[in-house]
């Protein structure tokens, strides 16, 4: 049985209603807005885009249409038969805000997250190279 005991994300995920998201589990601001910005790329997922420039009324039409999509009877019908979770999904109103607010995230919270990022890889990288070692 697998026991989930923290939610990486900006909202929690409705099945899921009694974890807390990590940013929930820490103390201080900075330490919240990190992990917020952490999670904004998890939240987003795999997002349907437009270049840069579309007009105002072509956007609105993209979203409805993608919105009357995400909740048309037979579409979610079919992808639950694929075991496609499709419930979860976000406005284009919702992840431009993601957005903004991650472009406008304080310059010390950028600070940590990179260098958090970067330990991170060094990290990945000694354990490779101690894997090729030990292979050959």
């Amino acid at each position: 049985k697998l026991r989930i005991i923290v939610q990486m994300a900006l909202e929690k995920h409705p099945k899921l209603a009694d974890v807390p998201l990590a940013q929930d589990l820490v103390a201080d601001a900075e330490s919240k807005e990190i992990l917020k910005l952490a999670s904004a790329p998890l939240a987003i997922g795999r997002p349907t885009l437009a270049p840069p420039g579309v007009p105002a009324d072509r956007v609105a039409a993209l979203r409805a249409a993608f919105e009357a999509t995400m909740k048309d009877a037979d579409y979610v019908r079919d992808a639950s038969r694929q075991k496609l979770e499709v419930g979860n999904w976000l406005t284009g109103g919702r992840i431009e805000a993601i957005l903004k607010d991650s472009y406008g995230a304080p310059a010390t919270v950028v600070a940590r997250i990179t260098a958090i990022d970067n330990e991170l890889r060094e990290l990945r990288k000694k354990e490779q190279a101690a894997k090729k070692k030990k292979s050959d």
